[in-house]
């Protein structure tokens, strides 16, 4: 396809022009939101633009690998647990805080969710997390190694006012999400 051959002809260089293509990108999504581990205030409509910008480069879904790790069991306690992840690169760019709509991967499955980074400011969270919800999945995966492609970004991370306000919001943006899969080719 054109877009294929674009983005195939983009890394199709020399090393030195692959590798100053590369420093470029990388500006790009730190200079969007896109950093290593430290919080940044950017609005949605720009983090999908770099999410969807960066799925078109790279000809493939921008993913972040890591381990389940044990979390509070907040999102368990309003019916939307979450797999705390522990990324497994640290050099790898990690999004800015929101809401991100997901495949994921693990043991040869094929799965979807969505995608909080931040620091949960509801529950008065210090430090920053990378939280995954898999829709319709009721399984312990803690110690799984779990590949998670990020779609799109669907929302910033807000405060609420209690649980009761956020579960309600994580029900529309879990239909929001299956909306945006449904239509997502794969």
């Amino acid at each position: 396809s054109k877009k294929m051959s674009s983005t195939k002809k983009l890394f199709d260089e020399t090393p030195s022009k692959l590798a100053e293509n590369i420093v470029l990108f990388t500006r790009l999504l730190r200079a969007t939101g896109m950093h290593l581990g430290t919080a940044s205030a950017i609005d949605a409509t720009k983090a999908a633009t770099v999410i969807d910008l960066a799925n078109k480069m790279l000809g493939y879904k921008y993913y972040i690998t890591g381990e389940v790790i044990k979390g509070d069991g907040i999102g368990k306690k309003i019916k939307y647990p979450t797999a705390n992840i522990l990324p497994v690169n640290n050099s790898k760019l990690i999004p800015g805080n929101g809401v991100y709509v997901c495949q994921v991967n693990f043991d040869n499955k094929n799965l979807r969710g969505m995608l909080n980074i931040g620091n949960r400011p509801t529950v008065d969270g210090k430090e920053r997390r990378i939280e995954l919800h898999i829709f319709d999945f009721n399984t312990n995966i803690y110690g799984k190694n779990v590949k998670i492609s990020l779609i799109t970004k669907i929302r910033d991370e807000i405060k609420f006012n209690n649980l009761n306000e956020l579960k309600d919001q994580l029900q529309k943006d879990e239909i929001k999400s299956i909306n945006i899969l449904n239509n997502e080719k794969i």
